[in-house]
């Protein structure tokens, strides 16, 4: 009894200073989450009227705000209000950089008779999340709707850990993402640890999440600690796709953006499609302008074929000024590239708004 006693109080004092090891961590992350697909309306849910200084130094340090609604905009606003909406994953939200340096306040500071919002991360980080998520607002009907896609886990892991239902009319009918948690408010993987009980030590103890950290990282353990078909989230592009060979899942993606643009085009609005590089320093020239051409390349075809209006941005932008070091999302710098290249597409759009 005594020997059991000792033994229950050294694991829970083990764990309290993993918890604090685990908190550390957690506030290098982004933690402004409430919870996953639990309201009807958002895919991801942050929490409203939240400020977190984001210090993910040395990488950069960043004020986030969010407004009554749960959105990173300093304004608050009605669906029926957006002229101009963009959506995705980190990029549209701005990641690593203050609001006023995204892209999409870049353009809006430019055009004060608009209101043009970024509906990330609310529309979650996929274009079938992003199909959703425009179901379920009915009164956002935007002249422009300018969707990001990464040419990457746009076109698989991401689509890989989505689960969706489709009616016979093809309209999403359920969404589910059982592959993601949230702790302390921040954004994880939740994997199928293996055997019992990780998994369970891995969600209810804070020495569990930093064995499964540590699990996630390296793909060794990973194969020996986790089921066979467990889905991991933000994994690298199979090679075959980096070279341009499109899959099922690409498939999906081009689906839901299919989706959306007849959506868009239902009420008299345009839709155009940014494509986000991927591998950018090994995709890089000599000059530092990033390429992907194979990629690239198949995705503009396929653009062509479904009559997408998709825009390469990639000769836009370069490795050595434009990505914060060591994180793969653009820098102040790069986010104004982003706004010169997208701008004319936000001009284009008609003045007189859409049918109500």
């Amino acid at each position: 009894m005594y020997l059991t006693a000792v033994t229950v109080i050294i694991v829970g004092v083990l764990d309290v200073a993993a918890g604090i090891v685990v908190r550390r961590r957690v506030a290098t992350l982004l933690s402004i989450f409430d919870c996953i697909l639990c309201d009807g309306r958002n895919v991801l849910t942050p929490r409203a009227g939240v400020r977190q200084v984001w210090d993910s130094s040395p990488g950069f340090k960043v004020d986030v705000r969010t407004n009554a609604r749960g959105f990173r905009e300093d304004v608050d606003f009605a669906d029926a209000d957006v002229d101009v909406a963009f959506m995705g994953d980190s990029f549209a939200f701005g990641w690593g950089v203050n609001v006023e340096d995204r892209f999409s306040n870049v353009i809006a500071a430019s055009r004060p008779d608009d209101r043009v919002i970024s509906l990330s991360y609310n529309n979650g980080f996929q274009p079938e999340h992003y199909e959703y998520f425009l179901a379920r607002h009915p009164e956002l009907r935007p002249r422009a709707v300018i969707v990001l896609v990464c040419l990457g886990n746009d076109l698989d892991s991401d689509v890989r850990e989505t689960e969706i239902d489709r009616a016979a009319d093809g309209h999403i009918t359920d969404l589910r993402l059982p592959h993601r948690g949230l702790y302390f408010g921040a954004m994880r993987g939740s994997a199928d640890y293996r055997p019992w009980p990780l998994g369970v030590l891995v969600e209810y103890t804070n020495i569990g999440k930093i064995l499964g950290a540590s699990i996630n990282q390296s793909p060794d353990l990973r194969e020996r600690f986790t089921a066979p078909q467990t889905v991991l989230v933000n994994t690298p592009n199979p090679t075959a796709l980096a070279e341009g060979g499109l899959t099922d899942l690409s498939q999906r993606t081009f689906v839901a953006l299919a989706r959306i643009k007849a959506h868009v085009e239902s009420y008299g609005g345009a839709l155009h499609v940014g494509l986000i590089p991927q591998e950018l320093p090994a995709a890089a020239d000599a000059t530092g302008v990033v390429y992907a051409r194979g990629l690239t390349d198949a995705v503009l075809r396929r653009c062509a074929q479904d009559r997408l209006s998709c825009h390469d941005l990639a000769p836009h932008l370069t490795v050595r000024t434009d990505y914060i070091q060591g994180d793969g999302h653009w820098t102040p710098q790069g986010h104004a590239k982003v706004a010169a290249a997208l701008r004319p597409l936000v001009a284009s759009a008609s003045t007189g708004g859409v049918a109500p």
